[in-house]
């Protein structure tokens, strides 16, 4: 009621402000700093788990592009959206690599029957020329011979217009399996056996280093072409081959001219066969 009972003194001390202000701002950076770290952590995590994957997704495809490499796949990231992404995207690229698995495959089987015989499975006479031209490029660098065997198969033409053309092609097959047998059991691995069409064909002979080399080869194929051939049940019958021989360099150096003068000798020993045949007769 208007009595004083107490007093109370206010006084400023700069070091208390001074010191109110350092806590106020220690604790603001410390509240920035944790702001900080938080972003940090949330955009590393975005990162790996958004960021990541685009990029992994941007260099499978530049990988694609230019190598054809379709056996990398995508990782999830850890989010659902992305996790499906990714899922969809390998099962593109498995497709892709399915489809480019079967495209190759026609492609490698295309190759095939463009070089080779569809009746005999042997080399048809693309191949032939192919193979001859790369012997004689190789005998050239080596200084070895290369022998080129044209062959005829005699009394074809009989059994063809006798039994069938069904038959026929069954003996073809049987006269390409034997000489195939022939080539494989003389060792001569690099050696090839064609069908040039028709009843007629050849082999090349690589790395020839004698005459009785080719004369053994001759033999070999002799003794296995007259071997009679079943054409009907019952019934069979001999067909033996004519053969001409052209050896590399002695005869030509190209291919054309081997192949002329092969044909030239098989055609001369067919006809000296054909007299033999009519005096026995």
């Amino acid at each position: 009621q208007g009595r004083v009972i107490g007093s109370v003194t206010v006084t400023g001390s700069f070091a208390a402000i001074l010191g109110y202000l350092f806590a106020a701002l220690f604790i603001a950076l410390a509240c920035l700093l944790i702001t900080v770290l938080a972003t940090f952590m949330l955009a590393r995590r975005l990162e790996e788990s958004i960021a990541g994957p685009l990029e992994r997704v941007a260099q499978i495809s530049h990988e694609l592009r230019y190598d054809r490499c379709l056996s990398q796949r995508l990782d999830g990231g850890g989010i659902a959206e992305i996790d499906r992404f990714a899922d969809d995207f390998n099962a593109l690229l498995d497709e892709l690599e399915q489809w480019n698995s079967s495209l190759a495959d026609e492609n490698a089987e295309l190759l095939r029957r463009a070089d080779r015989d569809p009746l005999t499975g042997l080399g048809n006479r693309a191949r032939f020329e192919n193979v001859l031209e790369s012997s004689i490029k190789v005998a050239q660098l080596t200084q070895r011979q290369v022998a080129l065997l044209y062959l005829d198969c005699n009394l074809f033409k009989e059994i063809n217009d006798t039994f069938g053309h069904d038959v026929g092609d069954a003996v073809l097959c049987t006269i390409a399996q034997r000489l195939r047998l022939v080539v494989k059991q003389d060792g001569r691995m690099k050696d090839r056996v064609f069908r040039l069409g028709g009843d007629e064909f050849a082999i090349v002979l690589d790395n020839i280093k004698s005459s009785e080399a080719i004369a053994e080869v001759l033999d070999q194929l002799s003794n296995v072409t007259e071997e009679p051939v079943q054409v009907a049940l019952r019934e069979e019958r001999c067909v033996a081959l004519s053969a001409g021989v052209a050896i590399y360099p002695q005869d030509g150096d190209t291919p054309r001219q081997l192949v002329r003068v092969a044909d030239q000798r098989m055609y001369g020993n067919k006809k000296g066969r054909r007299v033999d045949e009519v005096d026995d007769s």
